[in-house]
């Protein structure tokens, strides 16, 4: 079977070649595009997804993400984001070939309640996926979605010795079934690492998000805004 098609491809091969030999170098371009460009369309395609892939999976990987941040309620400047990923990259001392810190930018236009409604909808989204660490808003938002459950309690991840350090900076929610309350939230008012990215602190709190698993890295972020909890241990 297999000497039957080999034979028959070779045949076919000979006969266009011969068929070419006698065209002119117009006719044969004429005659090559019209009876063989979705062949050579479909050749181009393999050959630019064959090169996708390799740049892709073997020459420029993605990066992994290290830890995301949703900075959530108002519109942040790309240059601002770019200069707070960078800054956290290098603070956190991460290997910034292969990865990466990212942040999500969900805001509201009062003039736009569509893209507002978009944007919240692709916040939840993320969460769902579990592709949100830590969420950085300000007050308001913070208690609407502490009383949602969207934020894990601090105390699942702090000692209560560290939970004592952080003591005024630590903002307390109670939601219905939970008459003592947990602490959801730091304050971040004053901090001198959204300074140095020129972005506003004044009101804002930041959160871990309840769907994350990347709890180590969240715990060695928070120890950067917070030094004062890793100063408690070492002391203790």
């Amino acid at each position: 079977m297999f000497d039957n098609l080999r034979a028959k491809a070779k045949k076919e091969y000979r006969q266009e070649k011969a068929k070419l030999a006698v065209m002119s170098r117009e006719d044969r371009r004429w005659y090559i595009w019209a009876y063989y460009k979705v062949h050579i369309l479909l050749g181009a395609a393999a050959l630019l997804l064959i090169g996708y892939c390799v740049n892709i999976f073997l020459i420029n990987p993605p990066k992994a993400y290290y830890i995301t941040f949703a900075l959530y309620g108002e519109y942040i400047p790309t240059e601002v984001a770019q200069q707070f990923r960078q800054n956290m990259a290098d603070a956190l001392d991460i290997n910034q070939k292969k990865q990466q810190v990212m942040t999500f930018n969900f805001y509201y236009d009062a003039g736009n309640a569509n893209l507002s409604a978009a944007m919240s909808q692709k916040y939840m989204s993320l969460v769902y996926v579990r592709q949100v660490d830590l969420v950085l808003a300000d007050s308001d938002d913070f208690n609407t979605m502490a009383q949602n459950s969207e934020f894990l309690s601090l105390d699942q991840l702090l000692t209560p010795g560290q939970l004592k350090t952080l003591g005024d900076l630590i903002l307390w929610q109670h939601q219905a079934d939970d008459l003592n309350g947990h602490p959801y939230g730091l304050k971040m008012d004053g901090s001198q690492a959204l300074y140095d990215s020129n972005l506003y602190s004044a009101g804002k709190v930041l959160s871990v998000c309840a769907t994350s698993k990347n709890m180590d890295k969240i715990l060695q972020t928070i120890e950067y805004f917070f030094p004062q909890i890793t100063q408690q241990e070492t002391a203790s």
